[in-house]
C-alpha cells in the first residue's frame, strides 16, 4: 500500500506539471486546429498513469528537482514530506530492513526493537488511512457512475432504430454516443431534418475517431486522481477540445458553406436542453457559445502551420513523458452550469400582445446567458403593430402582429455575429429576428398566442382570404398533431398564393382525392409515406378559367378546374412523434403510377437527396468512383457500390452517374435481381462483378452514346462521398466555326466542329480505324474530324490562350475576349482545346500542330 500511495502521489504531482504545461501551450495553439490541443491532453493523461524512467535532455522536469514520498520519519503534523534530493529514506525500504533484522535480534537490543516496531506501526496506520481514504473515494465515484449508466440504459429502452447504429428516443433532450465496444448514437425525437444532419454527422465523427474510448479512459484516470482538482480541470478541457476538433472535422468534411447553418443548428439545439447525466459510457454536447465561435472562425490551416504544430506536439510529448520530477498541484476547478429555458403555456391568456412579447424577450435573455454566457443589460421593443386583415380560421378570430426588438450588451459585435444580426449605437443589437410575425387568437378576455410566421411567409398587402392561407400554413407547420389533410390544405393554399402573385384570383378550392400512395420502411434509416393529392380550384373570372383549362388542369364548368397540376404527391417522414412533412412534388417530378416500387423508391431517394434529408448514396458501403471520357473528350463519373455483401466477395454495381453538366442519373436497381447476381458470383459465375473496373467497363459498353477505350477510364477508391459530386472537367478539341456575341436571351457562345484526338496510347481505336502508325501518325497523334457540331457557352471568367501566351514566361499571360476574337478572325484554321465545367467554358487554348 505504501509503494502504491507513494507512486500515486508522485504521478499526480507529475501530471499536475504536465497539465500546467499543456494549458500554457494551448495558448500558443489558439489559432491552430483544435485536434492538436486534443492530442496534448492525451499526453497529460498518459503522464498520470505511466511512471516513465527514461531521461531526456529536453525534459521539462529537469527544471525542478523535487519529489514526494511517504517517509517513516515524518513529523507529528504530517506524514507527507516533500524534500530535495534522491529517495533514500523510502518507507518500503525501511520495512524490508526491519523484516531482515528480526531474524538476528539481540536481547540487549529489546528497547531499540520496541521503538522500531512502534515507528513502523505508526507509519502503517497512517499509510492505511491514506489508502482507505483513496479507495473509498474511487469506489464512491465508480458506484455513482455505474448507477448513472444503469439509469441511462433504462431510459434508452424502447429507443427506435432509425438508421445504422442510430436510435431515437422521445425522453432524451440531447444527442450523445453510448457504449464502448459497439457505440450507438442516440438522438432526441423531433429534430428538424437539417439539424439532425449536422448533429448526426458530429456524433459519427466521434465514433470514427474513437472519442468514446479516449474519454472513457480519461474518465478512469480522473477517478484514480480524484483528489487532484487539476485532473478534473484537464478532463473538462479535454472534453471541450474534443468537441471543438470534432466540429472542425465536420466543417472540413462538409465544406465551409455549412458554417452558418451548422452554428444555427447548435444554437437551436442547445436552447432549453439539459446537459446529459454523467455516465462514463455516454457523452453529449455543451459549451455552445465556444463551439459556435470556433466554427465561425475556423479556416483550413496552411501546411507550414501544421508542420509547426506537429513539431510543438512532439517536443511537448517528449518533454513531459521522460522524467518524473513535478510541481505541487494548485487548487483550481471550474463548475458547469445547467441551462433551462422557461416555456410559455400555449393555453395562457395574455392581456395584450405586448405582454407576451416582453415575456418572450426576457426568456430569450435568460437563454442567451445560460447557454452562451451573454449578459443582456437591457432590451427595447422597436415595433409591435397589427398587420392582418379580418381573419377567421375554424371559428377563431386571428390577428397577426409584426414585431421587432433590440438587445443591449457589452459584447454587441460578438452577439450580432452569433445571431446574424446588426449592431446599432455600439451596444445595441437588432435585425436578428427571422420570424417577425406573431399569431394570436383574439378571445374575450385577451390574447392567446398561436405561433409565429417567417419573414417571407406573410404579406400585409394581401386580402384576408389569402392571408388566411398564409396563417394556416404556418400554424400547420408548428402543430405536432397536424393531419395529412391539414398539410394538403396548406399545399393548396401555397398554389393559390402563387396564382395570386401571377395575377390570377381563386375564390374556392376542394380536395377531390387524398390517399396513401406508397410507403417505405427504410430509406437512409427512416420510414416514409407518400400521399397522392388531387384537388380542384374555382377561379374568380372566366378569363383565368379559360387560360388554365386544359393547360394545368381539366375544366369542370362554373369556373372550376380539376386535377390541378395533375397528380400531386406529398412526402412525410415517419417518426415516433408522428408524421413530419418533407415536401410535395407534381408533374414530371412526381412518381410513376405504373412504376415498380423500386423505380419509385429511386425517385423518392432523388427528392430526399436534393432536400439534403439523406446522404447522396443508395447503398452505404465502400465506394469506387470511375472517371471516363468519350472519344470527343466529354467527361462523366460513375459511383460504384456493393449492394448485397460487403468485402472481397461482394458484387459491385454502378448505382448512379453524373454527366459533364453535373446532372445526376440514377439506375433502376431491383433488390431481388441484385441478390440473384450475388448468388451467381458465389457459385463461380460472372466473377468479374467483383472487380470495380470490370463493372465500370460493362456499364460504359452498355451505353450507346459512349465510345470509351480502356486507357481513358480511371477507377479508384472514393475517400469522401462528396468528392463524387464535384463535376468532372471535359476537354474537347475542334475547329471553331463562329463566335456569337450579344444575342438576345442567350449567352455568348461558340460553335465548334469537334475532332477526335488520337494518340499512340489509343491502340484499340487505332486498330478500329485501320490507321498505320508510321504513315498516319508520324508525330505520334492523329486528328480525325467528325461531323459533330457542338455549342459551348462562354462565361465572364473564361480564359483565352493562343500559342504566344501559352509559351510566355509570364504565369498569368492570357488574352481578353476581344483580343481572342481578333486572333481567331486572323487564324480560322487553328485547332483549339475547349475546357468546360458545369456547362460553361473555363478555358480555350490553341493547339500546336507541327
Amino acid at each position: 500500500m505504501a509503494l502504491f500511495i507513494n507512486t500515486l502521489l508522485r504521478l499526480s504531482l507529475k501530471g499536475s506539471l504536465v497539465i500546467g504545461i499543456v494549458i500554457a501551450v494551448k495558448f500558443l495553439l489558439k489559432k491552430a486546429p483544435k485536434v492538436f490541443s486534443y492530442c496534448l491532453w492525451m499526453v497529460a493523461f498518459i503522464s498520470l498513469i505511466f511512471p516513465f524512467s527514461i531521461k531526456s535532455s529536453i525534459s521539462f522536469a529537469n527544471l525542478i528537482q523535487r519529489e514526494i514520498t511517504i517517509n517513516n520519519q515524518a513529523n507529528k503534523k504530517s506524514n507527507l514530506i516533500i524534500y530535495e534530493g534522491p529517495q533514500e529514506d523510502n518507507f518500503i525500504e525501511k520495512i524490508e530492513e526491519n523484516k531482515n533484522e528480526k531474524q538476528n535480534i539481540n536481547p540487549n537490543e529489546n528497547t531499540k526493537e520496541l521503538k522500531r516496531n512502534y515507528i513502523k506501526s505508526n507509519a502503517l496506520k497512517k499509510e492505511d488511512i491514506y489508502f482507505y481514504t483513496w479507495i473509498s473515494g474511487v469506489s464512491l465515484l465508480i458506484i455513482c457512475s455505474i448507477a448513472s449508466t444503469v439509469k441511462l440504459r433504462k431510459r434508452l429502452k424502447g429507443s427506435k432504430q432509425v438508421g445504422e447504429n442510430v436510435y431515437e428516443n422521445k425522453s432524451l433532450e440531447t444527442a450523445f454516443v453510448f457504449g464502448l465496444i459497439k457505440p450507438k448514437i442516440y438522438l432526441p425525437t423531433g429534430l428538424a431534418p437539417e439539424e439532425e444532419k449536422y448533429i448526426r454527422k458530429h456524433e459519427e465523427v466521434h465514433i470514427e475517431r474513437l472519442d468514446h474510448l479516449w474519454k472513457f479512459l480519461a474518465f478512469i484516470v480522473t477517478i484514480i486522481h480524484f483528489f487532484n482538482p487539476l485532473v478534473w480541470l484537464a478532463y473538462y478541457l479535454m472534453g471541450l477540445d474534443m468537441e471543438l476538433s470534432c466540429d472542425e472535422k465536420v466543417v472540413k468534411d462538409l465544406g465551409n458553406s455549412i458554417k452558418k447553418d451548422y452554428s444555427k443548428s447548435l444554437l437551436s439545439f442547445s436552447t432549453g436542453r439539459k446537459i446529459l447525466t454523467a455516465s462514463p459510457l455516454a457523452f453529449g454536447e455543451n459549451n455552445t457559445k465556444t463551439r459556435i465561435k470556433n466554427i465561425l472562425s475556423y479556416k483550413k490551416p496552411k501546411k507550414f502551420v501544421l508542420a509547426l504544430c506537429f513539431i510543438l506536439l512532439a517536443v511537448v510529448a517528449v518533454g513531459c513523458l521522460t522524467d518524473k520530477n513535478e510541481k505541487e498541484p494548485k487548487e483550481n476547478s471550474k463548475a458547469q452550469e445547467e441551462t433551462q429555458e422557461e416555456s410559455f403555456d400555449s393555453a395562457r391568456i395574455y392581456k395584450s400582445p405586448k405582454e407576451f412579447l416582453k415575456g418572450t424577450i426576457e426568456n430569450q435573455i435568460d437563454s442567451l446567458f445560460s447557454s452562451l454566457g451573454y449578459e443582456i443589460s437591457d432590451y427595447r421593443i422597436d415595433n409591435l403593430e397589427k398587420v392582418s386583415k379580418d381573419i377567421n380560421i375554424d371559428g377563431e378570430k386571428i390577428e397577426v402582429y409584426k414585431y421587432a426588438y433590440s438587445l443591449k450588451t457589452t459584447k454587441a459585435e460578438e452577439l450580432a455575429k452569433t445571431l446574424d444580426g446588426k449592431v446599432i449605437d455600439k451596444s445595441w443589437v437588432s435585425g436578428f429576428n427571422r420570424t417577425p410575425y406573431l399569431i394570436f387568437e383574439k378571445v374575450s378576455d385577451g390574447y392567446r398566442h398561436k405561433g409565429y410566421i417567417d419573414e417571407d411567409k406573410f404579406s400585409t398587402d394581401l386580402p384576408s382570404y389569402y392571408q388566411e392561407f398564409m396563417v394556416k400554413a404556418s400554424l400547420v407547420s408548428q402543430d405536432e398533431n397536424a393531419s395529412v389533410e391539414d398539410f394538403a390544405i396548406s399545399h393548396i393554399g401555397e398554389t393559390i398564393l402563387n396564382l395570386y402573385s401571377a395575377g390570377t384570383q381563386v375564390s374556392d378550392y376542394k380536395i377531390d382525392k387524398l390517399e396513401k400512395f406508397l410507403s417505405y420502411d427504410d430509406i437512409g434509416g427512416k420510414a416514409y409515406e407518400v400521399y397522392k393529392l388531387n384537388y380542384s380550384l374555382q377561379f374568380v373570372d372566366e378569363k383565368s378559367y379559360d387560360n388554365y383549362d386544359g393547360f394545368i388542369g381539366k375544366g369542370k364548368g362554373n369556373k372550376w378546374i380539376g386535377e390541378f397540376y395533375g397528380d400531386n404527391y406529398m412526402i412525410f417522414q415517419l417518426r415516433s412523434s408522428g408524421k413530419v412533412y418533407i415536401t410535395a412534388v407534381s408533374g414530371v417530378e412526381g412518381f410513376l403510377d405504373d412504376g415498380s416500387k423500386e423505380a419509385n423508391e429511386n425517385i423518392l431517394r432523388e427528392i430526399l437527396e436534393r432536400k439534403n434529408i439523406i446522404t447522396r448514396e443508395t447503398y452505404t458501403s465502400e465506394h469506387y468512383v470511375a472517371l471516363y471520357k468519350d472519344f470527343l473528350g466529354r467527361a462523366s463519373k460513375a459511383l460504384l457500390s456493393q449492394p448485397v455483401e460487403k468485402g472481397k466477395d461482394g458484387i459491385w454495381i454502378v448505382e448512379r452517374w453524373i454527366d459533364e453538366n453535373g446532372n445526376v442519373y440514377y439506375l433502376d436497381l431491383n433488390s431481388s435481381n441484385l441478390k440473384t447476381l450475388q448468388d451467381k458470383v458465389k457459385s463461380g459465375q460472372e466473377t468479374w462483378r467483383k472487380d470495380p473496373r470490370e463493372v465500370t467497363m460493362d456499364f460504359i459498353n452498355s451505353m450507346d452514346t459512349f465510345k470509351i477505350f480502356p486507357n481513358k477510364v480511371e477507377v479508384e477508391k472514393l475517400k469522401y462521398l462528396e468528392d463524387f459530386y464535384i463535376v468532372p472537367v471535359s476537354e474537347y478539341t475542334g475547329f471553331i466555326e463562329e463566335i456569337n456575341l450579344d444575342q438576345k436571351d442567350i449567352s455568348d457562345n461558340i460553335h465548334v466542329i469537334l475532332v477526335e484526338w488520337i494518340t499512340l496510347e489509343d491502340k484499340e481505336r487505332i486498330k478500329e480505324l485501320g490507321l498505320d502508325v508510321n504513315v498516319d501518325m508520324p508525330e505520334g497523334f492523329y486528328v480525325k474530324k467528325t461531323k459533330t457540331l457542338e455549342t459551348f457557352f462562354l462565361d465572364k471568367d473564361t480564359k483565352y490562350f493562343n500559342l504566344d501566351t501559352l509559351l510566355s514566361s509570364q504565369s498569368d499571360a492570357s488574352l481578353t475576349k476581344e483580343e481572342f476574337i481578333d486572333y481567331f478572325n486572323a487564324h480560322k484554321d487553328s485547332l483549339y482545346t475547349i475546357t468546360t465545367k458545369e456547362g460553361k467554358v473555363t478555358e480555350i487554348s490553341e493547339v500546336y500542330l507541327p
